[in-house]
């Protein structure tokens, strides 16, 4: 997997790329390339090891994803599955907040509240029906 020079987010889709000295770069979106195009030296010279985006189109807003951050967590778009970043924040093609891999706490606590609600409206429907007849048998 390859990282993006400018913004250090992990970049499986390789459709945005640029050459430069001999090297083969990718980037996560063009406004990430196009800052590269325009001063490679900058980002060739630190290697951006921090990660993090500065671009405003596609800022990376730590305040989207609660809970405590791990460094070993990796955020992914529902939408787009190759766009993968370290950090949380929203995805660089379609502003959707991106979303740990690994989301099942989360999405148990959801599980948990739909069999809740389900069991109740099973009892209700159970409950309900006799009452029904009763009341067509009047008639």
């Amino acid at each position: 997997m390859n990282r993006d020079p400018v913004c250090g987010m992990e970049v499986e889709n390789q459709e945005i790329s640029s050459k430069n000295e001999g090297k083969m770069f990718f980037f996560c979106s063009h406004g990430c390339k196009e800052r590269f195009l325009h001063s490679p030296d900058k980002f060739l010279s630190n290697n951006n090891a921090k990660g993090g985006h500065s671009n405003p189109s596609h800022s990376m807003n730590e305040k989207n994803v609660s809970g405590p951050i791990s460094e070993s967590k990796q955020y992914t778009c529902s939408m787009h599955p190759e766009i993968v970043s370290d950090k949380p924040g929203d995805c660089p093609k379609c502003g959707m907040t991106l979303e740990p891999k690994n989301a099942v706490s989360e999405k148990s606590g959801e599980q948990k509240e739909i069999k809740k609600l389900a069991r109740k409206f099973w009892i209700g429907l159970a409950l309900g029906i006799p009452v029904v007849f009763l009341a067509l048998e009047e008639m």
